[in-house]
C-alpha cells in the first residue's frame, strides 16, 4: 500500500509513536468516494477538514488543489484510478510529550491513503443501539480520530445481524448512525436530524439536502424512528442506501416519497 505522509511517498508507512493522533485521537480525517473518474464532494470534504481543524484549534490543512492533486496520484500509484476507491485524509495534531495538553508549537501529520471499495449491494438493516451520543460534544459533529463510540455502536449492531447502528442522543433523540446520517419518511414528508441532536455535517448529506430544500431538518425521537414508514441512511462512500428493517420491524424499501428525491449535482 501506498501512503502519503508529510510529503513523502512511502510504501511502509510509519507513524511517530508519540503522534496525538495515535495516543489521543488528536485529529481528523476525511473518506472521500472516488468513482472511477473523480472525487465526489471533494470541495464540501475540504472545507469541513478547514472548518473542524479551525473547531480544533489545529493548524489549516492544505489546500484542496494539493490535497486533490496527492490523492488521484495516489490513486495512480496503486492502480485504483479505474473503479471506485476510497480516500481517507488523516490530520493529526502531531507529536506531543506524554499527557493530554498540546505542545506549544504544533507540528501536524498528514497522511492520505486509498483503497478499493464496493458498494453494499442490499438494503441496510438498522439495530438501535445502547450507547448515546452526546449531542454537546465535539466529537459529534467534526469527524475526529476519537471513534470508539462509532466502532463499538456498529460492533454490537453486526452482532446482532444488523448492517449499522441507530444512535440517540442524552435526550432520548435520534442523532444518527455509527457512520451515516439517517432519513426518515413518515407523514408525507422526509426527515432527518439535526446537528444540534447530535448528527455529523455529512457531506452526501448536505448535497441530498441542497438539491432537496423540501427535505425537513428536525428532531426525532426513538418512537417516531419506530413508526417510520421507510427510510434511507446516506454517508460520504455508499451515498444513499434504503433501510430494510429498524430493530427488525421491516419498512417499505419502495416508498414512493422516496422516489420522488433528486440526485444531488456533485
Amino acid at each position: 500500500m501506498t501512503a502519503w505522509v508529510n510529503d513523502d511517498w512511502t510504501e511502509a508507512p510509519v507513524i511517530d509513536a508519540r503522534d496525538r493522533g495515535f495516543t489521543l485521537g488528536d485529529g481528523l480525517f476525511e473518506t472521500i468516494l472516488w468513482d472511477g473518474a473523480r472525487l465526489r464532494r471533494f470541495p464540501r470534504h475540504v472545507a469541513r477538514l478547514h472548518a473542524s481543524a479551525a473547531a480544533l484549534g489545529l493548524s489549516p490543512p492544505p489546500g484542496g488543489d494539493r490535497l486533490g492533486g496527492v490523492s488521484e496520484e495516489l490513486l495512480r500509484r496503486d492502480g485504483l484510478q479505474s473503479a471506485p476507491a476510497a480516500v481517507r485524509i488523516t490530520w493529526t495534531a502531531g507529536i506531543g510529550d506524554r499527557g493530554v495538553l498540546r505542545p506549544a508549537v504544533m507540528r501536524p501529520v498528514l497522511v492520505i491513503t486509498a483503497g478499493a471499495y464496493a458498494h453494499p449491494a442490499t438494503p441496510a438493516a438498522l439495530v438501535t443501539s445502547t450507547i448515546r451520543r452526546n449531542e454537546t460534544a465535539p466529537s459529534a459533529r467534526l469527524k475526529t480520530l476519537s471513534y470508539i463510540d462509532n466502532t463499538m455502536a456498529r460492533a454490537e449492531a453486526a452482532a446482532q445481524g444488523g448492517d449499522e447502528a441507530v444512535l440517540l442522543n442524552t435526550r432520548g433523540r435520534v442523532a444518527g448512525g455509527a457512520c451515516c446520517n439517517i432519513f426518515i419518511a413518515k407523514g408525507g414528508v422526509v426527515v432527518t436530524p439535526p446537528t444540534t441532536d447530535g448528527a455529523l455535517p455529512g457531506t452526501f448529506r448536505a448535497a441530498l439536502m441542497d438539491a432537496n430544500p423540501h427535505i425537513v431538518e428536525r428532531s426525532i425521537t426513538a418512537e417516531e424512528l419506530a413508526r417510520a414508514e421507510a427510510a434511507f441512511i446516506t454517508n460520504a462512500l455508499h451515498e444513499r442506501r434504503t433501510v430494510s428493517q429498524i430493530d427488525g420491524r421491516p419498512l417499505d424499501a419502495d416508498h414512493a416519497l422516496l422516489k420522488t428525491l433528486a440526485a444531488p449535482a456533485d
